[in-house]
Protein backbone atom coordinates (compact mmCIF):
# COMPACT_ATOMS: atom_id res chain seq x y z
CA UNK A 1 0.00 0.00 0.00
CA UNK A 2 1.80 3.51 -0.57
CA UNK A 3 -0.32 5.24 1.95
CA UNK A 4 1.23 2.59 4.20
CA UNK A 5 3.58 4.92 6.30
CA UNK A 6 0.66 7.99 6.46
CA UNK A 7 -1.68 5.34 7.47
CA UNK A 8 0.24 3.89 10.62
CA UNK A 9 1.18 7.30 11.77
CA UNK A 10 -2.32 8.40 11.77
CA UNK A 11 -2.72 5.43 13.82
CA UNK A 12 -0.37 6.31 16.37
CA UNK A 13 -2.12 9.71 16.17
CA UNK A 14 -5.51 7.67 16.87
CA UNK A 15 -3.82 6.31 19.87
CA UNK A 16 -2.67 9.22 20.89
CA UNK A 17 -6.04 10.75 21.28
CA UNK A 18 -7.21 7.22 22.64
CA UNK A 19 -5.07 7.56 25.67
CA UNK A 20 -6.21 10.85 26.11
CA UNK A 21 -9.84 9.87 26.13
CA UNK A 22 -11.27 11.80 23.39
CA UNK A 23 -12.33 8.90 21.44
CA UNK A 24 -13.40 5.25 22.21
CA UNK A 25 -10.91 3.66 19.99
CA UNK A 26 -11.46 -0.58 18.69
CA UNK A 27 -9.90 -2.77 16.53
CA UNK A 28 -12.08 -5.42 15.09
CA UNK A 29 -11.69 -8.15 12.86
CA UNK A 30 -13.10 -11.54 12.07
CA UNK A 31 -11.96 -14.77 13.17
CA UNK A 32 -12.48 -18.45 11.57
CA UNK A 33 -13.84 -21.27 13.60
CA UNK A 34 -13.21 -25.08 11.45
CA UNK A 35 -13.45 -28.33 12.91
CA UNK A 36 -10.19 -28.69 10.85
CA UNK A 37 -8.28 -28.09 13.80
CA UNK A 38 -5.33 -26.08 13.65
CA UNK A 39 -2.22 -27.69 13.89
CA UNK A 40 0.75 -25.58 15.79
CA UNK A 41 4.09 -26.90 17.26
CA UNK A 42 3.98 -28.80 21.16
CA UNK A 43 6.00 -30.48 23.35
CA UNK A 44 5.72 -34.27 22.94
CA UNK A 45 7.65 -36.58 24.67
CA UNK A 46 11.72 -37.82 22.26
CA UNK A 47 10.41 -40.41 19.87
CA UNK A 48 6.46 -40.28 20.20
CA UNK A 49 3.87 -37.89 18.24
CA UNK A 50 0.70 -36.39 19.14
CA UNK A 51 -2.23 -37.69 16.97
CA UNK A 52 -4.94 -35.12 15.60
CA UNK A 53 -7.82 -36.13 14.62
CA UNK A 54 -9.88 -34.41 11.70
CA UNK A 55 -13.33 -34.60 10.51
CA UNK A 56 -14.43 -36.48 7.22
CA UNK A 57 -16.08 -33.16 6.26
CA UNK A 58 -15.33 -29.83 7.41
CA UNK A 59 -17.62 -27.16 8.85
CA UNK A 60 -16.91 -23.13 9.33
CA UNK A 61 -18.31 -20.96 11.45
CA UNK A 62 -17.11 -16.96 12.32
CA UNK A 63 -16.28 -14.94 15.34
CA UNK A 64 -16.39 -10.99 14.69
CA UNK A 65 -14.60 -9.29 17.85
CA UNK A 66 -13.79 -5.52 19.09
CA UNK A 67 -10.93 -4.80 21.41
CA UNK A 68 -10.93 -1.53 22.74
CA UNK A 69 -7.47 -0.27 22.73
CA UNK A 70 -7.45 1.44 26.18
CA UNK A 71 -10.26 -0.24 28.36
CA UNK A 72 -9.79 -4.17 27.30
CA UNK A 73 -13.73 -4.16 26.78
CA UNK A 74 -14.22 -6.98 24.29
CA UNK A 75 -17.20 -6.95 21.86
CA UNK A 76 -17.43 -10.27 20.24
CA UNK A 77 -20.18 -12.69 18.72
CA UNK A 78 -20.22 -16.15 16.93
CA UNK A 79 -22.17 -15.95 12.91
CA UNK A 80 -22.58 -18.90 10.82
CA UNK A 81 -21.56 -16.48 7.70
CA UNK A 82 -18.92 -14.13 7.57
CA UNK A 83 -21.13 -11.30 5.77
CA UNK A 84 -21.93 -7.51 6.29
CA UNK A 85 -24.76 -8.72 8.64
CA UNK A 86 -22.68 -9.79 11.23
CA UNK A 87 -20.39 -7.25 10.72
CA UNK A 88 -23.15 -4.62 11.06
CA UNK A 89 -23.67 -6.56 14.44
CA UNK A 90 -20.89 -6.31 15.81
CA UNK A 91 -20.71 -2.68 15.27
CA UNK A 92 -24.03 -2.16 16.98
CA UNK A 93 -23.19 -4.07 19.80
CA UNK A 94 -19.73 -1.67 20.10
CA UNK A 95 -22.14 1.33 19.76
CA UNK A 96 -24.38 0.02 22.35
CA UNK A 97 -21.27 -0.31 24.92
CA UNK A 98 -21.30 3.23 24.97
CA UNK A 99 -24.86 4.96 26.01
CA UNK A 100 -24.95 8.49 26.39
CA UNK A 101 -21.23 8.95 26.40
CA UNK A 102 -20.53 12.06 23.40
CA UNK A 103 -17.24 10.95 22.40
CA UNK A 104 -16.55 9.29 18.88
CA UNK A 105 -16.12 5.85 18.67
CA UNK A 106 -13.55 4.60 15.91
CA UNK A 107 -13.46 1.30 14.76
CA UNK A 108 -9.95 -0.03 12.60
CA UNK A 109 -10.49 -2.24 10.38
CA UNK A 110 -8.89 -4.40 7.71
CA UNK A 111 -9.75 -4.05 3.61
CA UNK A 112 -12.43 -7.18 3.74
CA UNK A 113 -14.91 -6.66 1.05
CA UNK A 114 -17.97 -6.90 4.20
CA UNK A 115 -16.72 -3.77 5.72
CA UNK A 116 -17.32 -1.67 2.51
CA UNK A 117 -20.52 -3.20 1.78
CA UNK A 118 -22.84 -0.74 0.96
CA UNK A 119 -25.52 -1.95 4.07
CA UNK A 120 -22.55 -1.31 5.92
CA UNK A 121 -22.19 2.43 4.35
CA UNK A 122 -25.91 2.64 5.42
CA UNK A 123 -25.42 1.54 8.89
CA UNK A 124 -22.61 4.06 9.25
CA UNK A 125 -24.52 6.91 7.51
CA UNK A 126 -27.39 6.66 9.90
CA UNK A 127 -24.62 6.51 13.25
CA UNK A 128 -22.15 8.97 11.98
CA UNK A 129 -22.07 11.38 14.50
CA UNK A 130 -20.90 8.70 17.08
CA UNK A 131 -19.05 6.12 14.93
CA UNK A 132 -16.36 6.03 12.04
CA UNK A 133 -14.99 3.35 10.25
CA UNK A 134 -10.50 3.63 9.69
CA UNK A 135 -9.30 1.30 7.18
CA UNK A 136 -5.75 -0.19 7.66
CA UNK A 137 -3.53 -0.09 4.66
CA UNK A 138 -3.88 -3.43 2.32
CA UNK A 139 -2.27 -6.56 4.06
CA UNK A 140 -1.12 -4.67 7.25
CA UNK A 141 -2.20 -7.70 9.86
CA UNK A 142 0.31 -6.57 12.13
CA UNK A 143 -1.28 -3.35 12.45
CA UNK A 144 -4.30 -5.06 13.80
CA UNK A 145 -3.45 -5.84 17.22
CA UNK A 146 -7.12 -8.10 17.70
CA UNK A 147 -5.19 -10.89 15.55
CA UNK A 148 -2.89 -11.58 18.71
CA UNK A 149 -6.14 -11.97 20.36
CA UNK A 150 -7.32 -14.48 17.60
CA UNK A 151 -3.68 -16.22 18.01
CA UNK A 152 -4.63 -16.61 21.61
CA UNK A 153 -7.82 -18.08 21.40
CA UNK A 154 -6.05 -20.39 18.97
CA UNK A 155 -3.88 -21.23 21.13
CA UNK A 156 -6.11 -21.91 23.95
CA UNK A 157 -8.72 -23.48 22.72
CA UNK A 158 -8.25 -24.89 18.71
CA UNK A 159 -4.92 -25.78 17.98
CA UNK A 160 -4.40 -29.22 18.12
CA UNK A 161 -7.49 -30.77 19.31
CA UNK A 162 -10.33 -31.98 17.18
CA UNK A 163 -14.20 -30.95 18.26
CA UNK A 164 -16.08 -33.97 16.74
CA UNK A 165 -19.03 -31.28 16.21
CA UNK A 166 -19.54 -27.54 15.44
CA UNK A 167 -21.73 -27.17 18.48
CA UNK A 168 -19.15 -28.35 20.71
CA UNK A 169 -16.50 -26.25 19.09
CA UNK A 170 -18.42 -22.73 19.17
CA UNK A 171 -19.64 -23.66 22.84
CA UNK A 172 -15.54 -24.21 23.84
CA UNK A 173 -14.60 -20.81 21.80
CA UNK A 174 -17.91 -19.11 23.38
CA UNK A 175 -16.73 -20.10 26.90
CA UNK A 176 -13.36 -19.24 26.24
CA UNK A 177 -14.46 -15.92 24.99
CA UNK A 178 -16.64 -14.96 27.46
CA UNK A 179 -14.24 -15.69 30.21
CA UNK A 180 -11.86 -13.26 28.55
CA UNK A 181 -13.86 -10.49 27.75
CA UNK A 182 -14.84 -10.65 32.09
CA UNK A 183 -10.99 -9.90 32.26
CA UNK A 184 -10.18 -6.32 30.38
CA UNK A 185 -6.73 -6.53 31.66
CA UNK A 186 -5.80 -10.09 30.04
CA UNK A 187 -7.53 -8.52 27.00
CA UNK A 188 -5.07 -5.23 26.90
CA UNK A 189 -2.18 -7.64 27.78
CA UNK A 190 -2.72 -9.42 24.57
CA UNK A 191 -3.80 -6.63 22.23
CA UNK A 192 -1.69 -3.68 23.65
Amino acid sequence: DPRYAAKARYLRYLHGRARRAQIHLYYADEMDIELLPTISGRWMRRGQQTQVDTPGQNAKQYVYGAAHYTLGTLCWLTWAHKDNAGFRQLLSQVLASHPNDPRPIVVVVDNYRIHWAQAVQAWLRSHRLQLRLYFLPTYAPRLNPIERLWHHVRRNVTDNFFFRTMRRLRSAVEAFLTQLARSPAVVLGIVA
